[in-house]
């Protein structure tokens, strides 16, 4: 039981260090692609920002060599609480939700490996 506190703790530790991530999410308006891009701890809370949301085409995540120390696999779920899509989209796999249209994301949840 005692080295199961300090590995706990050890744990909870790491969890404060996190650092947020950029995520950018595009919008279809005017006939080009716009941007805005969101600084977030997604091991704090999902993502249920009804200004940004409201209308996405696509969502990348950006991360600084050297920044956060996990790796996020995110999920975008519709206004029905499905996910619109099947495979987590990541650092180097954008999410393309719409071409030419935005669709609305009620919320964005991450999980770390």
């Amino acid at each position: 039981m005692r080295t199961a506190i300090p590995t706990f703790l050890a744990v909870l530790a790491g969890v404060a260090r996190s650092q947020p991530i950029d995520l950018i999410v595009e919008k279809f308006t005017c006939g080009t692609y716009v941007n805005t891009t969101v600084n977030w701890d997604p091991l704090d809370m999902d993502l249920k920002d009804p200004k940004v949301l409201s209308k996405v085409s696509a969502l990348y995540i950006n991360q600084e060599v050297g920044g956060s120390a996990y790796t996020f696999f995110c999920f975008a779920h519709g206004p029905n609480g499905e996910s619109y899509n099947r495979e987590a989209f990541d650092f180097e796999h954008p999410l393309r939700l719409s071409t030419g249209n935005n669709v609305v994301v009620q919320y964005i949840e991450c999980l770390t490996e």
